[in-house]
């Protein structure tokens, strides 16, 4: 993926690695946007950079990865239940940069979080003679500040759009809760019913009691493979994220629980709440 070739690299380079979801709740706690253009080019400061990288936990939503994708980042996904590897972001940049340590031309690692856990890496990689330069947020001057000095400006959200796209599912199901499903869009509450009965199904066969409930990502496939099949209507897997995280968090249909000794997410369907759909 980096190589180790000169001729690959000729000079040493420079990696930024971001924590999307630490960095953007405190951008919005200060009426800030995220700084995407600048925090892609910000690797250029301190020498050839190479392709910056932005982790992603699975509360992001789908578009907002691609979105990031679009723009040049390499989007790293952090699962919640651990598979193969590391199950938090700070955990996946942690075991990541261990891995490049190592690397001959890689020579400045650039992190981008407000998170404390970051100083066992910034250590790590000192102790193997590399140059870390660590950006937090500032908040009373409203940049992003580096140990250095070194400063982000930071757009206004007024001004621009931050990547968080508008989930209209949420009025339909706080409507539907209301009994007021007959002045909405009769596609969307057909969408909602498939997947509540999704969700029904989940349950009758075992799912919510299995691997598969206990991670976002795979709940919406889940229930996406089994609304798709049903009608070829206008909706697409990213609607079907917007409609599951507007159950998960604006009714009871699905709820939303965390383990006490391992703190993982994991979601169980209450057959209690009905939704009046019918």
């Amino acid at each position: 993926m980096f190589g180790n070739n000169k001729e690959e690299f000729p000079t040493k380079q420079t990696i930024t690695l971001i924590d999307y979801r630490n960095l953007i709740e405190g951008l919005k706690s200060i009426g800030k946007n995220f700084p995407a253009e600048e925090l892609k080019n910000l690797g250029r400061r301190y020498g050839i950079a190479l392709t910056p990288r932005i982790y992603i936990s699975h509360t992001v939503h789908f578009n907002t990865a691609m979105s990031l994708g679009r723009m040049g980042y390499v989007v790293v996904f952090c699962p919640p239940v651990k598979f193969n590897g590391p199950d938090t972001v700070d955990e996946r940049i942690h075991e990541e940069c261990r891995l490049l340590a190592d690397h001959p031309q890689i020579d400045t690692f650039i992190i981008v979080s407000n998170d404390a856990d970051f100083r066992k890496t910034e250590d790590f990689l000192r102790d193997h003679h590399k140059t870390v330069v660590r950006f937090r947020l500032d908040e009373k001057q409203c940049l992003l500040k580096s140990s250095r000095g070194d400063i982000v400006h930071l757009p206004d959200t007024q001004k621009e759009e931050i990547f968080e796209e508008k989930n209209e599912f949420i009025e339909v199901v706080e409507r539907i809760n209301k009994g007021e499903k007959d002045s909405l869009d009769k596609d969307k509450v057909w969408f909602i019913r498939q997947i509540v009965e999704a969700c029904e199904k989940m349950n009758r066969t075992g799912e919510f009691s299995r691997s598969n409930a206990k991670s976002f990502w795979d709940l919406k496939n889940f229930v996406w493979q089994y609304v798709r099949k049903r009608s070829s209507r206008i909706f697409n897997i990213n609607d079907c994220h917007y409609a599951i995280d507007a159950l998960v968090n604006h009714s009871d249909v699905i709820e939303q629980k965390q383990q006490t000794v391992h703190p993982r997410r994991y979601y169980v369907y209450n057959p209690n709440h009905i939704l009046p759909l019918y």
